[in-house]
């Protein structure tokens, strides 16, 4: 199987996290949990990157942000200071971290 790079402007990346999520949604309904989780890693690098694009008013994703580096793509969207993004993380009913945290 051949790799399919993904164009780095933002419709690009907008219609490769559609595709993406359409599969994510397939694989959990399927409870094949490890794709569906590596599938989840992929969605947030993409609207993360869309996010990025918007938040600097740009069309193309800059070279610099095509990494596969989370952390650097979260601090460069903009978001990290967001009561949201902090709600996302830890709201007790629904926060990814506190849903973690009991496994750990």
């Amino acid at each position: 199987m051949a790799l399919k790079l993904i164009e780095q402007d933002v419709t690009t990346l907008r219609q490769a996290y559609q595709e993406r999520k359409v599969e994510y949604d397939a694989l959990r309904a399927a409870s094949r949990w490890s794709g569906a989780i590596l599938y989840a890693g992929t969605l947030l690098e993409l609207a993360l990157k869309v996010v990025i694009c918007k938040h600097l008013g740009v069309s193309k994703l800059p070279a610099i942000f095509q990494v596969h580096d989370l952390e650097l793509l979260l601090y460069c969207s903009g978001q990290q200071d967001s009561d949201d993004f902090d709600q996302a993380l830890f709201d007790p009913s629904h926060g990814v971290i506190t849903y973690l945290s009991q496994y750990f």
